[in-house]
């Protein structure tokens, strides 16, 4: 039960990389103490069966207030030959950007265990990693494994009380958990003041969403006499930057559900001009609107936002395209399939969701 604020150990435990006792008299010592004189901003954490080389600028520095990465700048890497660490691979992987953060998995004896992650400042030096360093050869027949880390930071919870407000979860989960930054709470639409019964919870990166996901998980958060349950939600899919700076379409949220779907054409029309709009598709309490070109959209988007319709603001997104969809994307076999599966199996499970995906294809376009 929450009563009250939960203390957890949110910092590194700072050892410095002299100090791994295993380690003493191999030499990476003094490589490691090289890398981080070579690499000024940096230190280095351990944590849990991972060392951390991470960017931590002194607070004089001019580069002390850059924020954390965004969603999407952290890639994984598999198949590190287990005689390399830090002072060869950080080097190898800054050569396409600066890096934020290079975690190192380590076992009990602090061995390399042969996978980490490297988080970038940008998506776009992200994927450049990916591109450049997917089946790289970094020694003879021995190739890395890149893709995109499942950077997961939103977490469902179940069986809310359908009385209780937006503002309501959030104090909540900020008095138990640390690292809260929004609540995604959906009312119904017969009553807005009455929530949907369930909610998303997001964070500041996947690490604090995890260790919530442990402190409540399973059925283990008990508030206003209810039992919630806390799990995952369905990840966000990355969508390349250059495909989505070309959408055309609005996702329209938060609309009132007795407004048709000519209602909110002619609302819209009316707010941004005639001619820029092509169509509108609303379903329940939230639609998508096509424009005629980008720039077009993007003004429609200026103009509708802060609207209000029956008291309440619209929401406005960028709609994502059709192969982001939860339905397509359910067709698909998972980007990272574990390479340990062998090749056969894995060939079989692409062929088999490829033919779902055309059957689908085709009973769609049967369909209209």
């Amino acid at each position: 039960m929450c009563s009250g604020e939960v203390k957890f150990n949110w910092e590194f435990e700072n050892k410095s990389p002299c100090k791994d006792r295993s380690l003493q008299g191999t030499g990476l010592n003094n490589r490691l103490q090289e890398l981080l004189d070579e690499n000024e901003g940096y230190k280095i954490e351990s944590q849990n069966g991972q060392r951390i080389f991470v960017f931590n600028p002194a607070p004089s520095c001019k580069l002390s207030d850059v924020s954390p990465p965004p969603r999407g700048c952290e890639i994984f890497i598999g198949n590190i030959p287990r005689h390399l660490y830090e002072d060869q691979l950080v080097p190898l992987f800054q050569s396409v950007g600066k890096l934020y953060k290079f975690r190192l998995m380590l076992d009990f004896n602090q061995r390399n265990r042969g996978y980490g992650f490297a988080t970038y400042f940008n998506t776009f030096h992200a994927n450049q990693a990916i591109a450049k360093f997917n089946r790289y050869e970094i020694q003879k027949s021995v190739r890395l494994a890149i893709c995109k880390s499942v950077d997961n930071r939103r977490l469902f919870v179940g069986n809310v009380p359908r009385t209780k407000s937006y503002n309501d979860i959030l104090t909540l989960f900020r008095s138990c958990v640390k690292g809260v930054t929004n609540v995604i709470l959906y009312s119904t639409w017969q009553d807005r003041k009455i929530n949907r019964g369930f909610a998303f919870v997001e964070f500041e990166n996947h690490m604090l969403a995890s260790t919530a996901r442990k402190r409540f998980h399973p059925r283990n958060l008990i508030a206003w006499n209810h039992i919630m349950y806390v799990d995952w939600a369905d990840p966000i899919p990355d969508v390349d930057p250059i495909e989505m700076a070309q959408v055309t379409v609005l996702y329209v949220k938060n609309l009132p559900h007795d407004y048709t779907q000519e209602d909110i054409h002619h609302i819209f029309k009316s707010v941004v001009g005639p001619n820029l709009i092509t169509r509108t598709h609303k379903i329940v309490t939230y639609a998508f609107v096509h424009c005629i070109n980008r720039a077009s959209a993007e003004y429609v988007m200026e103009k509708l936002t802060g609207l209000m319709l029956e008291g309440a603001k619209i929401q406005l997104e960028w709609s994502r395209p059709r192969q982001y969809s939860s339905r397509y994307r359910a067709m698909l076999p998972p980007q990272n399939l574990c390479l340990s599966v062998p090749v056969r199996a894995r060939r079989l499970v692409k062929q088999a969701a490829d033919s779902m995906r055309r059957l689908s294809l085709e009973q769609s376009d049967g369909s209209t």
